[in-house]
């Protein structure tokens, strides 16, 4: 497993950005345009003059919010991205700090859109189409959690959809700041992190999550991409963490007309409140998602603990679990 070294982290001290076309980074890479603009940072479609190869360039801005600048943020985005080596999950080439402070990722360049700009374009996918964009993540994030990590923020928009060529359409996963062990080494990894409509009720209570995590948020991603809808109204932060924690997703079903039963059941086993009642591991869930796609029937594994609820397992959590259901009502 190739590891790249985290780069040493400098908080820059001036307040606007530096790092602009043209400039040079690390005395190799060329910045040719921009690719996009974040709260957290900006992202250039660069020159690799070493190699003369196209690279895309993560420049974190010296100013947003604060947790997207912590170092361990940085540096699980090099860690991950640099030590998983896997078809669907982006790599991460290079990292560095530019001579005004700014930090860097050099990550391969993808040409194509991610998951979120194709649904904000075309508000659903034809459920096989879905399914088959799961699969191809699914495959990706099994190979993150294989190397000891958990995405935390699995969402449409970290879902890489890159151009079509003769095999079909390829699935990178992307953003890996989120990423934690699967063995958390200290009490700092028991935080809210990750994208609250796609969130699994652990981690909405800031307790240890585990690869059954990104099960469930693949499994929001999918109902998202089958539906056109949100299983809960985001207007409402709470209401939205609330509903994570103790409502079940509406069946895809509903909003969909003629949905095969078995799209329908791995939906529905991949969300489930409680962590046991779901998928045990992504490899699970991959396998029902190849079998959906070869037309198998598919009923979905029976509860393991009854009423399918999520019972927080920490003082912590059951303090969140409290707040958030008096604040609801």
């Amino acid at each position: 497993m190739r590891s790249l070294t985290p780069t040493a982290f400098v908080s820059p001290a001036h307040e606007a950005p530096r790092t602009a076309l043209g400039d040079r980074l690390a005395n190799r890479y060329l910045m040719l345009q921009p690719l996009g603009l974040g709260a957290s940072s900006r992202v250039f479609l660069s020159r690799d003059e070493a190699t003369g190869s196209l690279v895309a360039v993560k420049v974190l801005s010296p100013y947003g919010s604060s947790l997207a600048l912590t170092p361990d943020r940085f540096d699980a985005e090099v860690a991950v991205g640099s030590g998983v080596l896997h078809p669907n999950v982006a790599r991460v080439l290079d990292a560095g700090t530019s001579l005004w402070g700014e930090p860097f990722v050099v990550t391969e360049a993808l040409a194509g859109e991610t998951l979120g700009e194709r649904l904000r374009g075309v508000g659903s996918l034809p459920p096989l189409e879905a399914v088959a964009i799961a699969l191809e993540a699914a495959r990706g994030l099994a190979a993150i959690h294989r190397e000891g990590y958990v995405h935390r923020d699995v969402k449409p928009d970290n879902l890489f959809l890159c151009d079509r060529d003769r095999h079909g359409v390829t699935v990178k996963i992307i953003d890996f700041g989120f990423c934690t062990p699967l063995e958390p080494v200290d009490e700092a990894q028991r935080r809210v992190m990750g994208t609250l409509e796609y969130m699994a009720p652990e981690q909405v209570v800031a307790e240890l999550v585990d690869s059954r995590a990104d099960v469930y948020g693949l499994g929001v991603v999918l109902f998202r991409a089958i539906t056109g809808e949100l299983p809960f109204d985001a207007c409402a932060r709470r209401g939205v963490l609330t509903h994570h924690l103790m409502s079940p997703l509406p069946p895809a079903s509903w909003l969909v007309d003629d949905l095969d039963p078995a799209i329908d059941a791995l939906v529905r086993c991949a969300t489930r409140k409680h962590p046991d009642n779901r998928y045990p591991s992504m490899d699970a869930l991959l396998a029902d998602l190849e079998a959906a796609l070869e037309g198998a029937d598919i009923q979905g594994s029976p509860l393991s603990i009854e009423p399918d609820a999520y019972r927080p397992t920490t003082a912590r959590g059951r303090l969140a679990l409290e707040a958030l259901s008096r604040d609801d009502g």
